[in-house]
């Protein structure tokens, strides 16, 4: 990635800028490996390259379905492109009605705070128990819609990088830094700035208050399960839920044809 981020394009120009590895997507690739490997201060370094760089811009919340109904924004740093030939798996995970395989649980709905913007471009709010996941598809989709999955899915976007330095920062006790990326995300939704104070009584703490506006900002998009392992809380999350108790469990295990084909492979220790 450091190699990628020195020598792939700066822009491809148009399009293509999202759906290949530039020297940005592979600076945020980079943001992501050191923040899993807590080397915060390269984080740091990596996340202002890709913020400073012109290509990227958040959208305004009134646009910010467009990042995943429309794709190609200005907050997209790479996505995975699909058209109406090769589509994506998203409307079976989330659009399906009553059969669909991810909707928000009750804990989730209830995780917003009141004036937040994004809540209704989230999910189906017209339901009591709702079972639609909007994200993908805009306000009011109906899943019995004929039309096929065709959008790209977002990979990694300009939020998460702010989210990410945000925490870095936090990690690093540089408290004014954290708030001003963390108040970036949350200005963006709607909601009024925190300072110090306030994370601590609304959150416990401003790394927190980072956490759960990753859980706001970047629900369904897969970084959940990854943020939990990586900030060494899927136990402490998870285990009221699905009584998660073993950390051997937080490994996947390795599928048994590649340790047929392979048997130098042994298995992971819990799945034996």
């Amino acid at each position: 990635m450091q190699f990628a981020a020195e020598n792939c394009r700066a822009s491809y120009g148009g399009e293509r800028d999202r759906i290949l590895i530039t020297q940005g997507a592979a600076q945020g690739f980079l943001t992501q490996v050191y923040m899993w490997r807590r080397d915060y201060s390269n984080a740091i370094g990596s996340a202002n390259q890709v913020i400073d760089n012109p290509l990227y811009s958040l959208v305004s919340i009134s646009d910010w379905s467009s990042i995943f109904t429309t794709g190609l924004s200005s907050e997209s740093i790479f996505e995975v492109g699909y058209n109406d030939v090769q589509t994506n798996g998203l409307r079976v995970l989330y659009a399906l009605g009553s059969d669909s395989n991810y909707f928000p649980n009750e804990k989730f709905r209830n995780s917003f705070e009141e004036d937040d913007q994004r809540r209704q471009k989230i999910y189906d709010t017209t339901q009591i128990e709702p079972r639609m996941i909007w994200k993908y598809f805009g306000e009011g989709f109906n899943d019995e819609s004929p039309n096929p999955s065709e959008n790209n899915i977002v990979l990694l976007r300009l939020a998460d990088i702010l989210l990410l330095k945000a925490e870095a920062h936090a990690k690093l006790g540089e408290d004014d830094d954290a708030l001003d990326m963390l108040n970036t995300i949350r200005n963006r939704a709607g909601l009024e700035s925190l300072d110090q104070t306030d994370a601590q009584s609304q959150y416990g703490s401003i790394l927190e208050a980072i956490y759960q506006e990753r859980y706001i900002e970047l629900s369904f998009e897969g970084h959940r399960w990854f943020d939990l392992i990586r900030t060494e809380r899927a136990i402490e999350v998870m285990q009221p839920l699905n009584g998660l108790s073993d950390p051997a469990n937080l490994v996947w295990p390795i599928h048994e044809d590649a340790i047929n084909r392979n048997l130098n492979l042994e298995q992971n220790a819990f799945y034996q």
